[in-house]
C-alpha cells in the first residue's frame, strides 16, 4: 500500500500492482499480516474472530462465530484476489470450529438441562506458525515456540478468582523449562486438571519474561498430550536381567522410582530385576506391591523382583602394625621411607623415586635418595604433582637394578611410611614381579596410627598430621620421596613420645587398643548383596539394622575442621560373612574392593579377594569414565582390567555377570543425576563423583548409567569373545535369578499380635 501511494503521488496516475511469486512457499506469519490488513481495510469484524493456518500449501481460515462466517463469505472472492495481487496464490479454505454442549444436571432430578450451544474457542494446537525447537534452544529472540517434553513437576494453583494457574516444568533430552497457563477461554479447568506428572506433552506458546519469577518461561497457547518421546525398546530375542539397580531411595544418587524401574524391565520383557539401593531397603514394599499389579496384568508371564542392597563394607582388621609378634617391644631404630610413582596402580605403574631416612633413638642418623628409570614416559600430571620429569630419570637405573639397594637399606629394621599400605604393597608387587621374596619387616603406618592416637582429628594426611605436631610442612616441596620421608620421620618421633607418655611399650598394645568404632570409621568399599530366600530376607533386615545402629560411622563432612559431622551406615565384613548362607554376595562396582585389587594391586591379591564372592560383577567401560577423565587412567587400561577380571574369574570357576549399576531409566534422565552429583548432600557431604577442580568439572562428564537394553549391554563388551559376552550378559544373570526364590517382603494379610499373659 505504501509503495502504491508513493507511485500514485509521484506520477499522478492510478496505479495497480501485481506481485508474481516464483513459488507459493509462504509463512503463516506473512499470510496473517496480509489477512489482518485486508480485514482492517474492509472494516470487517475483529481479526480475533479469524485464525490463519497453513497445511499442504493451503490457507486455512478458522472462523469463530456465525456472524464472522457470513462476513467472510461475502468478501471471500475479494480476499483471494487481494492475496494473488501480493504474490500469495495459495488456495483458501474455511475451517469451522466444533460446537460443544455444556450440560448441567439439576439437583434432585434425573433430567438434564442444556445451556445454549457455545462455539468452542480456537484450537491453537492446529496453528503451525510456531517455531519447533529443543528446550535448550529457548533463548531471547524467539517468540512463538513449539516444544515437547515430559512433565516432571506440576503445580496447579487456585487463584482468588476461582480459576487455576498451572505451572509445569517439562524436560526433553536437552534441558528443562517452565510452562505456564491460566484457566480461561483457551484452557478449560478440565484440560488443566487432565495433565499429570509423567505425561508427555506438546506445548505451543510464547516465550516471554515472567516478572514474578524473574526468568523466561513459555506462556502456553495450546497443550496436548503426546506419546512417549524417543521410547526405548529391548528388541533382542534373548533378554538380559539387570542385577544392580538403584531407585530414588539411594540417597542423592538414584533417580528412578522403583515402580518405573519395574515397569521398564517389564516393558523390556526381562524376567526379573534386582533392587540394590545403597544401605537401605525402603523400596521393598513398593516393589512388592507393584510386582503384584504387574503379575495381575498377565498371570502367565514370569517376572520377579530380586531384593538386595549395596553395602559399605569395612575390614575387621587394621594394618597400623604388620608383621609383629605378640611380645615384640617397640623398636628404637626405624627406616622411614616414601616412594613416588607414575600412578596409583602397583600392577600397571612404576616407581620413579625412593627416599628414606634412618631414625635411631629419635634421631635421624642416615639418608638415602635416588631416582628409578621407568619403562615408559612420565606423564605431565605426575610431573605437576611431584616435579619429577623425564630428565630426572634419564640416567637412572631400572627397578630390577635398584630393588636390592632398597632391601639393603631396610635390612631387618622396622619400616615406616605414611599410608604404608600403598608404599609397602607397591614394593612387594615389584618383588613379586621379579620373583623375589616379599618384605617381612615389621611395618608401621603413621596415617592409621594418627587416627588411633588422635581420633578427634578430622584429617590425617601427612600435611595435617605434621601441622598437628607443629612440624613445618611445605606443600610446594611435598610429594618428593626424600622430603616426605623426613617429614614422616619427624611425625614418627612425636608419636613415639606420645606412646611413651601413655606407657605403651609393645606393638601388641597398640593393636589391642583398636575398637569397633575405629574400624567402622576406616575407608570403606562396596559389596552387592542379594536375598536368596525368605530366611535371607530376615538376614537382610538384620544387616541393614546393624549398619544403621551398631556399626554406623560418624565421619567428617569434608568441609573443614568444624564440628559438623555426618553418620554413614557401614558393616564389618564379618557381619556379612556370618549371614551369607541365605545371601548371594557380589563384587559391586568400581567402588568395590575387587575392582580396586584388579586395577591397583597384584594378581595374587586379586585372586585372594575374588575367592570371597558368590558372583563377580563387571560393568560397561563407560561406567568407569570418571577414572579416565578425573584420575587420568588410560581407557585401554580399564578394558585390560575388565578382561583380567573376567578371565581370572573363569579360571577360578567364579560366575561373572555384566551389570549396569543403574541409577536412572533413560539417557535423558542423566541431567537430573548430574544435579545430585554437583549438589551438597545431607551434612554437606559431596557425592563421590563430584570433581572439586572447577575447570576439570566443567570439561568432564560423569558416566552414563541408564537402564541398558540387552543390545546396549552386548555392544558394551565387544572387546571380549562373542561366547563370553553372551555368557556374562544373558546366561549368567539368568542363572543367578533362577537360583533365587520368589521372596515376599510383606505378608499378604494382617495378623493379630500375640502377647503373653494378655487377657
Amino acid at each position: 500500500s505504501e509503495l502504491i501511494d508513493k507511485l500514485e503521488n509521484t506520477f499522478d496516475y492510478k496505479v495497480d500492482l501485481l506481485v508474481i511469486s516464483e513459488d507459493n512457499n509462504v509463512s503463516v506469519k506473512d499470510v496473517q499480516s496480509y489477512f489482518d490488513h485486508f480485514i482492517y481495510s474492509n472494516k470487517l469484524l475483529s481479526s480475533n474472530d479469524f485464525l490463519i493456518n497453513l497445511e499442504n500449501n493451503e490457507i486455512g481460515v478458522l472462523i469463530n462465530n456465525e456472524q464472522a462466517k457470513a462476513e467472510f463469505k461475502r468478501v471471500y472472492t475479494n480476499l483471494q484476489l487481494f492475496l494473488i495481487k501480493v504474490g500469495i496464490s495459495n488456495q483458501i479454505k474455511t475451517i469451522e470450529t466444533q460446537v460443544i454442549q455444556k450440560v448441567k444436571t439439576v439437583a434432585g432430578s434425573s433430567n438434564t438441562q442444556s445451556r445454549p450451544a457455545e462455539n468452542k474457542v480456537f484450537d491453537y494446537g492446529l496453528r503451525n506458525d510456531y517455531e519447533k525447537v529443543n528446550i535448550s534452544e529457548l533463548k531471547d529472540g524467539l517468540d512463538k515456540v513449539d516444544i515437547s517434553g515430559q512433565v516432571f513437576k506440576l503445580d496447579n494453583r487456585k487463584l482468588k478468582s476461582g480459576k487455576y494457574l498451572q505451572i509445569l516444568t517439562i524436560k526433553d533430552d536437552t534441558g528443562a523449562f517452565v510452562v505456564k497457563r491460566f484457566e480461561g477461554r483457551r484452557h478449560s479447568e478440565e484440560d488443566i486438571l487432565s495433565i499429570k506428572a509423567g505425561n508427555y506433552i506438546n506445548v505451543k506458546g510464547n516465550l516471554q519474561y515472567d516478572s514474578f519469577s524473574k526468568s523466561n518461561n513459555v506462556m502456553a497457547d495450546a497443550i496436548g498430550k503426546i506419546g512417549k518421546i524417543n521410547e526405548i525398546f529391548d528388541n533382542e530375542v534373548e533378554k538380559r536381567i539387570e542385577l544392580h539397580a538403584h531407585t530414588n531411595r539411594s540417597e542423592m544418587d538414584g533417580i528412578a522410582t522403583v515402580e518405573s524401574l519395574l515397569d521398564q524391565a517389564y516393558k523390556f520383557k526381562h524376567e526379573a530385576i534386582a533392587i540394590t539401593d545403597h544401605m537401605v531397603i525402603q523400596a521393598y514394599p513398593a516393589a512388592y506391591n507393584h510386582l503384584k499389579r504387574l503379575r495381575a496384568q498377565d498371570p502367565e508371564r514370569e517376572f520377579k523382583v530380586l531384593y538386595g542392597a549395596e553395602f559399605n563394607i569395612v575390614e575387621d582388621e587394621s594394618h597400623i602394625i604388620r608383621n609383629y609378634s605378640k611380645e615384640q617391644e617397640i623398636d628404637d631404630t626405624f627406616i622411614v621411607f616414601d616412594i613416588e610413582t607414575t600412578g596409583l596402580s602397583n600392577r600397571y605403574n612404576e616407581i620413579i623415586e625412593f627416599g628414606a631416612v634412618k631414625v635411631s633413638n629419635s634421631q635421624i642418623v642416615d639418608r638415602l635418595q635416588f631416582f628409578i628409570k621407568p619403562d615408559g614416559e612420565i606423564s605431565a600430571a605426575i610431573t605437576e604433582l611431584t616435579s619429577i620429569d623425564n630428565s630426572h630419570v634419564a640416567n637412572a637405573y631400572p627397578i630390577e637394578n635398584e630393588i636390592n639397594r632398597i632391601k639393603d637399606f631396610f635390612a631387618d629394621h622396622a619400616i615406616v611410611a605414611h599410608n604404608a599400605t600403598f608404599d609397602y604393597d607397591f614394593i612387594n608387587a615389584k618383588l613379586e614381579d621379579l620373583k623375589m621374596d616379599k618384605l617381612t619387616n615389621t611395618v608401621i603406618d603413621t596415617m592409621l596410627l594418627s587416627r588411633l592416637l588422635n581420633p578427634q582429628r578430622r584429617y590425617h594426611n601427612l600435611g595435617s598430621v605434621a601441622r598437628f605436631y607443629s612440624i613445618p610442612y611445605d606443600g610446594d616441596v611435598a610429594h618428593r620421596a626424600d622430603y616426605d620421608a623426613e617429614i614422616t620421620a619427624n611425625v614418627l618421633i612425636s608419636m613415639l613420645a606420645q606412646l611413651r607418655e601413655n606407657k605403651v611399650t609393645k606393638y601388641a598394645d597398640i593393636m589391642d587398643s583398636i575398637t569397633k568404632e575405629f574400624l567402622v570409621n576406616a575407608f570403606d568399599n562396596q559389596m552387592t548383596v542379594l536375598v536368596k530366600n525368605q530366611d535371607g530376607l530376615k538376614d537382610m533386615y538384620e544387616l541393614v539394622t546393624k549398619s544403621h545402629t551398631e556399626e554406623i560411622a560418624i565421619t567428617s563432612n569434608g568441609a573443614g575442621e568444624s564440628d559438623e559431622v555426618v553418620a554413614k551406615p557401614r558393616l564389618l565384613r564379618s557381619s556379612i560373612s556370618a549371614k551369607r548362607e541365605n545371601l548371594l554376595i557380589g563384587s559391586s562396582s568400581q567402588n568395590g574392593l575387587l575392582f580396586e585389587m584388579a586395577l591397583n594391586k597384584s594378581q595374587s591379591a586379586l585372586e585372594a579377594e575374588m575367592q570371597y564372592y558368590d558372583y563377580v560383577e563387571v560393568m560397561p567401560p563407560e561406567n568407569y569414565r570418571n577414572l579416565v577423565t578425573r584420575f587420568q587412567f588410560d581407557e585401554k587400561l580399564i578394558i585390560e582390567t575388565l578382561e583380567n577380571i573376567v578371565y581370572t574369574a573363569k579360571r577360578l570357576n567364579k560366575i561373572v555377570v555384566a551389570t549396569g549399576d543403574v541409577h536412572y531409566l533413560e539417557p535423558s534422565d542423566k541431567i537430573i543425576r548430574d544435579i545430585y552429583i554437583n549438589a551438597n548432600g545431607i551434612g554437606g557431604v559431596r557425592h563421590p563423583l563430584y570433581i572439586r577442580n572447577r575447570n576439570l568439572r566443567v570439561n568432564s562428564s560423569v558416566p552414563d548409567q541408564h537402564f541398558r537394553t540387552t543390545k546396549e549391554m552386548l555392544d558394551a563388551f565387544k572387546f571380549l569373545p562373542y561366547d563370553i559376552i553372551d555368557e556374562i550378559v544373558i546366561t549368567n544373570p539368568k542363572k543367578i535369578s533362577d537360583s533365587i526364590e520368589d521372596v515376599k517382603p510383606l505378608k499378604d494379610k494382617l495378623f493379630t499380635p500375640s502377647i503373653d499373659n494378655a487377657a
